[in-house]
């Protein structure tokens, strides 16, 4: 099984280029 901490950076990875978007847009 995968370490709990990979699955957070993969949501982080996830999430953080969603936020750069947000910012952009606003």
């Amino acid at each position: 099984m995968e370490p709990p901490d990979q699955c957070s950076q993969y949501m982080t990875s996830l999430l953080s280029p969603a936020v750069d978007d947000e910012k952009e847009l606003q």
